[in-house]
C-alpha cells in the first residue's frame, strides 16, 4: 500500500482558478529513489484549497502547518447543527465512493430516530485500479478528518470509526494524536485496519467487520439497511474518504463557492486514478464533467495506442476509445452510455493486449472475490469466469457468449449483495465492445496479442 515513507511526491500541471476549486490539478506517485519532478516544474504552491493540494505540507510539522493553512474546523461549526446539513444539501454534493448518493440524503436518514449515530470513515479502497483514497489517507488525512468531524457534528454523532488498510493505520492513529494536542473535541475517533478484499468497502461488510471484528462480509442490506441499524446497532453514516474531505472544504467556503465548478447535477471536483496505458499510474483531479481526452492530455505520454477503457471501477463497464473520449465524465453523462464513474476508476487498455483474457481474467479475480455467502458467488460468477476462460483459449463453442449472457442475468439481483450485479454490468459491457475480437477467438484463431494480464489486482499505486 501507498505510505508516507514509500511515496514520492510530485506535481505534475496546475491550472487553477483563484476564486474556486481546482480545475485541473493533479499528481503522481512514485517510489522513492524516482521521484524528480518533470522539467520546468517547480515545488507545488498553495492556492484555492482542493482536495489534493495539500501537498506542499511540511511533514516534519504536518498537523501545525494544516492548522496554519487552512484553521481549525472548529471555526466553521459555530451554527446550528441542522444549518450545516442544510449547507450541504444547497452544495449538491454526491458522494464519490462509488454510487454518487446524494450526501445529505444518507445523513438525515441516519438522524430521523432518536438514537445517536455512528459515522465510519470509509478509506479501504478495495478496488484495485483506485488509489485516490489512499493518495488522501497518505498526504491529506487532515482534510479528511476535518470532514469526518463535521458530518458528526452535524448529525449528532459521538462517534468516527476511521477504516483503513492495515498499511496506513500508524499514520491516521498518529495524526489523530497529535491533533487531540489541538482540539476539544469530544468525539470519540477510532482507527481500524481493514481487510484488503473487494467487498471490504461495501457498506455492509464494513460495519460486521467493526461490529465482530472477524470477516468484513456484505449482509442483505434491504432487510435493514446501516442506516437503521450498523456499528453497535445504532444508525450509520458510512461515507468515502473523498465525500468527507469535499464535506470540510464545504463547510469553510460554502456551498455556493463548491458550485463554481463541476456540473448542475454532479457539481464539484473529482479525483481519477489513471491506470494502464499510462507511464505510471496517475491521480487527478479534474473539474466533474471534463471529458476523457481532456484529462489524456494533461496526463500525456502514454505508452501506445488505446483500444478500450474500463470507466468506474471491475464493477462498472467498458467503453470503446472511440465512444467514451468526448464524453464528459460525469455520473449523469456515463449513465446514458450505460456505465457510471463510480469511485473515478480509469482503465486504459492497451491495443497490444488480448481484450478477451483480460475480461476472463477479471471475471476470474472478481469470482474470487465474492463473499461466498449466497449462490450467484458460489457458483454464477465462478462458470462466467470459466467459460470466458475457454473462450480466451480459443476453444469455446458457438453459443458461449449467448450462455454467459444468460449466467449474467441468472446472477442480477439475486446476491446478498451488488458485487454479483457488478461482475454482470461489466461482463455485458465487454461482450458488446469487444465482439470482434470475441468472433476471433469463436473462430478458433489465434488474436496475436499478449495474453498477459493488464489490469492490477493490487493497488495500483502500492
Amino acid at each position: 500500500m501507498v505510505t508516507s515513507d514509500s511515496a514520492a511526491r510530485t506535481l505534475i500541471n496546475q491550472t487553477p482558478s483563484p476564486t474556486s476549486p481546482s480545475r485541473l490539478l493533479y499528481y503522481t506517485l512514485q517510489k522513492a529513489g524516482n521521484s524528480s519532478a518533470p522539467p520546468g516544474v517547480s515545488r507545488p504552491v498553495m492556492i484555492t484549497p482542493s482536495l489534493i493540494s495539500s501537498l506542499t505540507y511540511d511533514p516534519r510539522d504536518e498537523v501545525s502547518s494544516y492548522i496554519t493553512l487552512m484553521g481549525t474546523i472548529e471555526g466553521a461549526l459555530n451554527v446550528r447543527p441542522s444549518s450545516i446539513v442544510e449547507e450541504i444539501e444547497r452544495s449538491g454534493l454526491r458522494g464519490r465512493g462509488g454510487a454518487w448518493f446524494p450526501t445529505h440524503l444518507k445523513w438525515k436518514a441516519a438522524t430521523s430516530t432518536r438514537r445517536r449515530p455512528v459515522v465510519v470513515v470509509n478509506a479501504t479502497e478495495g478496488e484495485p485500479a483506485s488509489s485516490k483514497d489512499a493518495l488522501l489517507m497518505t498526504t491529506n488525512p487532515n482534510l479528511v478528518i476535518d470532514g469526518a468531524l463535521v458530518c458528526a457534528y452535524a448529525t449528532r454523532a459521538t462517534r468516527v470509526v476511521f477504516c483503513v488498510p492495515p498499511g496506513l493505520t500508524s499514520r491516521v492513529t498518529e495524526i489523530l494524536q497529535i491533533r487531540a494536542k489541538h482540539s476539544k473535541t469530544r468525539i470519540g475517533l477510532e482507527v481500524i485496519g481493514a481487510p484488503e478484499r473487494y467487498v471490504t468497502g461495501e457498506a455492509s461488510a464494513l460495519v460486521n467487520f467493526i461490529n465482530t471484528g472477524a470477516q468484513a462480509m456484505p449482509t442483505f442490506t434491504q432487510l435493514l439497511p446501516v442506516y437503521r441499524s450498523g456499528v453497535a446497532n445504532a444508525p450509520t453514516i458510512v461515507q468515502n474518504a473523498e465525500t468527507l474531505a469535499n464535506v470540510a472544504l464545504i463547510a469553510r467556503h460554502g456551498a455556493g463557492w463548491f458550485r463554481t465548478v463541476g456540473t448542475v447535477q454532479s457539481p464539484g471536483t473529482v479525483l481519477l486514478t489513471l491506470s494502464g496505458a499510462t507511464r505510471v499510474p496517475v491521480v487527478v483531479e479534474v473539474e466533474v464533467g471534463t471529458t476523457l481526452r481532456s484529462v489524456l492530455g494533461l496526463v500525456g505520454d502514454l505508452t501506445g495506442p488505446i483500444q478500450a477503457v474500463l470507466v468506474g471501477g471491475y464493477g462498472a463497464s467498458w467503453h470503446s476509445s472511440r465512444s467514451i473520449l468526448d464524453t464528459a465524465l460525469a455520473p449523469e453523462s456515463l449513465q446514458k452510455l450505460g456505465g457510471s464513474l463510480g469511485p473515478g476508476v480509469v482503465f486504459l487498455l492497451g491495443a497490444q493486449y488480448c481484450p478477451v483474457s483480460q475480461l476472463a481474467g477479471l471475471a476470474r479475480w472478481m469470482a474470487n472475490q465474492g463473499a461466498g455467502q449466497c449462490g450467484p458467488c458460489v457458483s454464477g460468477l465462478p462458470a462466467i469466469a470459466t467459460y470466458l476462460e475457454v473462450l480466451a483459449q480459443s476453444r469455446a463453442k458457438a453459443d458461449t457468449p449467448e450462455r454467459v449472457l444468460s449466467l449474467c442475468k441468472l446472477v442480477e439481483s439475486r446476491g446478498a449483495c451488488h458485487h454479483p450485479d457488478g461482475v454482470a454490468r461489466m461482463v455485458r459491457s465487454a461482450l458488446d465492445v469487444f465482439r470482434q475480437d470475441i468472433e476471433v477467438h469463436l473462430a478458433r484463431k489465434s488474436c496475436g496479442k499478449s495474453h498477459k494480464l493488464s489490469l492490477p489486482t493490487h493497488n495500483v499505486l502500492a
